[in-house]
């Protein structure tokens, strides 16, 4: 999205998450509107989150105060990963 709004590239594969961000203007490390118009979904793209057995993480909430990956930064990953902790009110130091 970021390339998109410089002008560097005319198409770009991303989430729904990262497009709505960029249409709005609230894309991490981009203050702008990003003029984006979506062609086509290409695939179902299934959020999976994952604890090693025995750590006692039984549900998104047991993940406050653990160290958690979240994916690359800025990635489409990681703003759903945090979104989701948000939801369940998990606030991560970043």
């Amino acid at each position: 999205m970021k390339l998109i709004r410089t002008g560097r590239v005319a198409l770009a594969f991303t989430l729904p998450d990262t497009a709505w961000d960029a249409y709005n203007g609230n894309l991490k490390g981009l203050n702008e509107k990003v003029g984006v118009r979506s062609l086509m979904a290409l695939y179902s793209n299934f959020m999976h989150i994952v604890a090693l057995d025995g750590t006692g993480i039984k549900s998104v909430a047991d993940l406050k105060g653990k160290r958690v990956s979240t994916g690359a930064p800025g990635s489409g990953t990681e703003v759903k990963a945090l979104r989701v902790m948000e939801a369940y009110g998990v606030t991560p130091k970043i």
